[in-house]
């Protein structure tokens, strides 16, 4: 009886510790969650409260963009997604676009990048299509956005250090973490 107690806890060992050593979601499962979370908390309209988890370098730069906005003049518009929604990249929508009647499209052509395609109206085939890039890391166990990509020209990233270099009296952000 001794024996096979031995066996059993030898042979279950193995299973214990693949289990606790389990990454959790990848990075296309983290983003489909956040998607769907989104989409469907509110039909229509967008939850500026909802948002993905962020790379600390990433928000420390979005926090440092928010105080720089605050103390301009209320009439600017300024701050990485002042004037759209940052996750649909887009100002209208469907009033009942939810995640599945968006289609949202989710690929991982190279790990930690991975591409988002939507439609914002569907019932018009040839509008509302949006093309999205995040780059996303492993940052304490788990997938975080670090930038997203809008077009060649803008990503959160750039945006914030655009409206740095329009505003060059701001203190200096310090260079950016390496990506893991």
């Amino acid at each position: 009886m001794k024996k096979w107690f031995i066996t059993i806890a030898l042979l279950g060992m193995p299973l214990v510790a693949a289990a606790q050593s389990a990454p959790g979601p990848t990075a296309r499962e983290t983003l489909r969650a956040f998607y769907e979370s989104y989409l469907n908390a509110h039909p229509g309209r967008h939850p500026v409260k909802l948002h993905p988890a962020f790379s600390k370098d990433l928000q420390r730069r979005m926090k440092d963009n928010e105080r720089m906005c605050a103390a301009l003049d209320k009439d600017e518009v300024c701050a990485w997604n002042a004037d759209s929604d940052p996750y649909l990249a887009a100002q209208d929508m469907d009033g009942k676009l939810d995640y599945k009647s968006a289609q949202v499209a989710i690929r991982e052509p190279r790990p930690g990048t991975l591409s988002v395609d939507l439609d914002l109206f569907p019932a018009e085939k040839a509008t509302g299509h949006v093309h999205l890039v995040y780059s996303m890391i492993r940052e304490d166990d788990r997938w975080v956005v670090d930038d997203i990509t809008y077009d060649k020209d803008h990503s959160i990233r750039k945006d914030i250090a655009a409206q740095k270099r329009n505003f060059p009296s701001w203190p200096a952000l310090p260079a950016a973490a390496p990506a893991q």
